[in-house]
């Protein structure tokens, strides 16, 4: 029983389970249509064919569902029942997780990058900022996400008037909401405007138009932060 060798299970048509024989004492037991995998403590691993279910450790021992890269060594995806935490990737590569819509975009709906914390949502999808920006009084961006920093896209136009480009989320953002409002704390500067308004760019789809005015109604440059649902 130290061997080293792969003892093979033909469990059902197409299906081949491979234990690895080991100190301990390991049988498996198949009723009706469970399959129960057993060490000297008791049963490890029970895959349940009438509910379609399987339980991984038992009597003393916790389960841990563990995938390896083809190093053998590398963890890339672990399930830990003692502690009840899901790990992705690994020290040398980072694991994304995702939720895949088939149809009709056959696309990621839903993201959670593990390289820069950035959780993305599918565009047609509610319940999440789309993209955002800090642009300053001058038109140049203090800080954003997905926007276009083409200052061919998002400039300032004219006193108090700007264009802020989402093209990196959708060539129109006519259907999601968009909030805008004075100031950003990315600067100290206080904003000399009083009033802003923001709607979509005429002729452009994927841009928002901005006005900045006093309390006058005059158009003045002011800093401002615009946010795209």
């Amino acid at each position: 029983m130290k061997s080293s060798i792969r003892k093979a299970y033909c469990l059902a048509a197409g299906v081949v389970l491979l234990l690895p024989i080991g100190a301990a004492a390991q049988s498996i037991e198949m009723t009706n249509d469970d399959i129960l995998l057993k060490n000297a403590g008791g049963t490890t691993i029970f895959l349940e064919g009438n509910e379609g279910k399987a339980f991984f450790g038992g009597g003393d021992k916790y389960g841990d569902i563990i995938l390896r890269d083809n190093d053998g060594t590398t963890t890339t995806i672990r399930l830990d029942g003692r502690r009840g935490f899901i790990q992705l990737g690994s020290p040398n590569e980072s694991g994304d997780l995702r939720l895949w819509d088939n149809f009709p975009d056959n696309d990621s709906s839903i993201v959670l990058e593990g390289d820069t914390g950035n959780v993305r949502q599918q565009f047609g999808g509610n319940g999440l900022v789309k993209s955002w920006a800090k642009i300053n009084g001058d038109g140049t961006i203090a800080a954003c996400y997905k926007c276009s920093t083409r200052s061919d896209q998002t400039r300032r136009i004219s006193i108090g008037r700007y264009e802020v480009d989402f093209t990196s989320i959708g060539t129109s953002i006519a259907s999601r909401a968009v909030l805008c409002s004075n100031g950003h704390v990315s600067t100290t500067t206080t904003s000399a405007a009083s009033s802003i308004f923001c709607v979509q760019r005429s002729g452009d789809s994927s841009s928002v138009f901005v006005n900045v005015e006093n309390e006058n109604g005059t158009n003045v440059d002011g800093n401002f932060t615009i946010v795209v649902f």
